[in-house]
């Protein structure tokens, strides 16, 4: 079976809530079990006194995925979305297009899926959580980027090279809250145990990125663990 997952940040609705009380608020703090929302407050609920925040146990909350959030890009590193300790079987980095490809990437992502049809115009980069499952015990994306009119750019011994439009992406946010770092990694190989994420991370509007930035993606052909500890290490 899976379990309900709660997060801050996450959008949560409440079971069976008191009367006067609205059934979704947003997720502020988690102690143990003790889940602190706030409230989703209509004039009705002002009007009859309903406190801004409320307490409640995790068992009577289920949480869903913000349709968007606002990431900072850090200053001093780049945004690394890779779990500790993962094998790496492919690397994508991507690069804003001011910035000299052969330097540390903007974002850095561990098995990313490149999916790239000039024909039908179709450009994705998509990367699976390690372990984490959905609620159909499918596994739980991490990232998911679509570019737009992406054109071949060259390759050398570093990898190979696109550069376009990024027209939109979502993850969780690295350096805040995400249900993945709400959950333990299964050790008995029991799938169900690791159940329970959003199907699909919220879109995301980065910061330090203006609209619809040109970018460059590189998918990494070379030492995978090297590129990685390089460009993560570098800044």
């Amino acid at each position: 079976m899976s379990r309900n997952i709660i997060w801050v940040g996450a959008r949560a609705s409440i079971s069976e809530p008191p009367a006067g009380v609205p059934y979704y608020g947003d997720v502020i703090a988690i102690d143990g079990d003790q889940v602190t929302l706030r409230l989703e407050l209509s004039p009705k609920h002002i009007d009859a006194g309903t406190p801004e925040t409320m307490v409640f146990p995790a068992s009577r909350l289920t949480a869903s995925v913000p349709e968007t959030v606002q990431v900072s890009m850090p200053t001093s590193r780049p945004l690394v979305l890779a779990e500790p300790g993962e094998e790496l079987s492919s690397l994508v980095l991507i690069h804003r297009e001011h910035r000299n490809t052969y330097g540390a990437a903007d974002i850095v992502i561990a098995n990313a899926v490149p999916d790239f049809r000039e024909r039908e115009q179709y450009f994705t980069a998509k990367s699976l959580h390690p372990w984490a499952r959905d609620e159909d015990v499918k596994p739980a994306y991490r990232f998911d980027a679509e570019f737009d009119m992406l054109r071949f750019d060259g390759a050398d011994e570093q990898g190979i090279r696109w550069t376009g439009p990024l027209k939109g992406i979502r993850f969780y946010d690295p350096a805040g809250d995400s249900p993945f770092k709400r959950a333990t990694k299964p050790t008995t190989g029991n799938r169900d145990a690791a159940a329970g994420f959003p199907y699909q991370p919220p879109r995301v509007i980065l910061r330090g990125f203006q609209h619809r930035p040109i970018v460059a993606v590189t998918v990494v052909t070379g030492d995978l663990q090297d590129a990685f500890d390089w460009h993560t290490q570098r800044r």
